[in-house]
């Protein structure tokens, strides 16, 4: 296993750990996704 690969098998159980489902409302239909946010009460925008 690369660095690469093992940066990404990381990211993927931060995320699965701390990540909240959010809802994005897109001209094509709504997606749900998951986000990590930086602090309470952010603008809305999302890390990674």
């Amino acid at each position: 296993m690369n660095w690469a690969e093992l940066s990404e098998q990381l990211n993927g159980i931060v995320y699965s750990a701390f990540s909240e489902n959010v809802t994005l409302h897109l001209v094509t239909g709504d997606r749900v996704t998951g986000g990590v946010y930086s602090e309470i009460g952010d603008d809305g925008a999302t890390e990674g």
